[in-house]
């Protein structure tokens, strides 16, 4: 699966952080992305999922308030 867009991620982290630091995604919030990017909703989940893998509940929304929307 090619990386997503700097644009997408930069969504999807946006409308992640004020759901830390258990970062689970809402309906609503995958219809938001999902409409706003094309991405599908096993994308946006899969993409949660593997946030949730690599971060510990203590490092999430840091890691999500330091993101560089240039560099995502």
């Amino acid at each position: 699966m090619p990386r997503f867009a700097n644009a997408h991620l930069a969504l999807i982290k946006r409308t992640m952080l004020p759901r830390a630091p258990a970062c689970l995604f809402t309906q609503g919030d995958v219809e938001l992305i999902a409409g706003d990017t094309g991405l599908d909703e096993a994308q946006i989940q899969q993409w949660g999922k593997n946030f949730r893998l690599r971060y510990t509940p203590e490092e999430r929304e840091q890691v999500l308030r330091d993101h560089n929307p240039e560099q995502v």
